[in-house]
């Protein structure tokens, strides 16, 4: 509803689409990390949009730092929402700061008091977290034993994505053990192309007004690139230092 406002048909036919995604349905039928790290993910989102919408506003804040918390402890990818929050929090401050919205300020006052309080309370925490960051980075440097140019591994990852990835998301389920018609799988993957197409020519023909008038679904589309293109840059490394792709699934 937040991303199509004027369009409640649309909006539901997206909820519906993910709602009985195969591949969800699956994940989704047991409690897991995968299912934690869903749910906290979407909140993010969820927030970072309100947060567009409606302002910085205490609670959101709020809600933010315990889901990213609990985030960090499921899954070290979660850390990928950092790039989608942070940009969000700047841009709303900022425009909070041109309109001197006190209100708003003292929130993000207060915010940043009550952020540093918690992280100087989990001054190992952050100091652990800091080092393994450097280490991690090192050390992969260091364990790079396999030249593989990004251009090769970037058309790799076009060719199976599209190839394999997206078929296997929305055309088993089960995991792999129930496969759907392979007719179904040419109907989707035109369907498919056809999106892809209204993406770009949205992306390209964009103007100010546009802008404004689609906000949310450039961030959903900025959202989405952010996390693919973060395991495409982990996968590719993971490759130069181990000879094989973990899987950018």
């Amino acid at each position: 509803q937040l991303a199509f406002p004027k369009k409640e048909k649309l909006a539901l036919t997206v909820a519906v689409l993910t709602g009985f995604h195969p591949m969800l349905t699956f994940v989704s039928a047991g409690i897991t990390s995968d299912n934690f790290f869903n749910a906290l993910f979407s909140l993010v989102l969820l927030e970072s949009a309100l947060i567009l919408k409606y302002g910085l506003k205490l609670k959101f804040l709020i809600l933010l730092e315990i889901f990213c918390f609990l985030g960090f402890l499921v899954k070290p990818q979660f850390y990928i929402t950092l790039g989608i929050i942070i940009p969000v929090v700047i841009y709303k401050t900022i425009k909070a700061l041109k309109r001197n919205r006190k209100k708003e300020i003292s929130v993000i006052i207060y915010f940043c008091l009550i952020t540093t309080l918690v992280l100087l309370t989990k001054i190992d925490l952050l100091k652990n977290f800091v080092s393994y960051g450097f280490a991690y980075l090192l050390d992969s440097k260091s364990k790079i034993t396999h030249e593989y140019s990004l251009f090769n591994y970037f058309i790799w990852t076009l060719k199976h994505t599209f190839r394999e990835v997206i078929p296997w998301y929305w055309g088993n389920f089960r995991w792999l053990s129930l496969n759907l018609p392979r007719w179904t799988n040419q109907i989707l993957m035109r369907m498919l192309l056809a999106a892809v197409i209204g993406i770009i020519y949205k992306l390209v023909t964009f103007s100010r007004e546009s802008v404004k008038k689609n906000g949310m679904l450039f961030f959903l589309f900025y959202a989405a690139l952010l996390y693919f293109i973060s395991l495409f840059f982990w996968d590719w490394n993971f490759i130069r230092s181990n000879g094989y792709s973990f899987g950018i699934q």
